[in-house]
C-alpha cells in the first residue's frame, strides 16, 4: 500500500523542475537568436553583392557595345539595365538596399549598395564594388571612405 501511494506521487514534474527547464530554454534562445540574426544579415549582404555583380556585368555589356561606361546610368545614378527587375528572388535584396552607380567615367565606375532605413540591414554598412573588381564593406557605417576589403 505504501508503495502504490509513493508511485502516485512520482508522476509528472514538480513546478521547480519545470521552471528550471524553462530557464534553460530561455538562456539557450537568448544565445542562439542573435547568432541567427547575424547569419540572416550576412546572407542579405552576400545577396546584395550578387546583385552588384549582376549590375557590373550589365555595365560591362554596355561598355562593350558603346566603348564607354558613360551614359549607362540615369540621372539618379540608377543602372539603366535594371538587373534586379529580372528575378523575383532578387526583389528581397532590393527591398533592403539601394543600388547606385557613382564616379562613372569612360573607363571606370563604382557601385554602391546602401542599406535602407527601417530594414534589418539598416546600419549594417555600405557595400562597394569598383570596376577593377575591388570590393569593400563600410561595416561601421561611418561613411569615412575606409572600406574593409571583402574577399568572397
Amino acid at each position: 500500500m505504501l508503495r502504490s501511494i509513493a508511485s502516485k506521487r512520482q508522476k509528472g514534474f514538480s513546478l521547480l523542475e519545470l521552471m528550471i527547464a524553462v530557464a534553460i530554454v530561455g538562456i539557450l534562445a537568448s544565445v542562439a537568436y542573435p547568432a541567427y540574426q547575424g547569419h540572416i544579415s550576412k546572407t542579405h549582404r552576400h545577396n546584395a553583392i550578387g546583385v552588384m555583380m549582376g549590375i557590373a556585368a550589365r555595365l560591362e555589356q554596355f561598355a562593350e557595345r558603346n566603348g564607354t561606361y558613360a551614359g549607362s546610368v540615369d540621372g539618379a545614378n540608377k543602372p539603366l539595365a535594371r538587373v534586379y527587375d529580372l528575378d523575383p528572388a532578387i526583389n528581397s535584396v532590393v527591398e533592403r538596399y539601394d543600388f547606385t552607380v557613382t564616379n562613372i567615367t569612360a573607363t571606370s565606375y563604382r557601385i554602391l549598395a546602401t542599406p535602407k532605413a527601417g530594414t534589418g540591414q539598416a546600419g549594417n554598412g555600405k557595400l562597394i564594388l569598383y570596376s577593377d573588381g575591388r570590393r569593400g564593406w563600410d561595416s561601421d557605417n561611418s561613411d569615412d571612405g575606409n572600406y574593409e576589403s571583402m574577399d568572397i
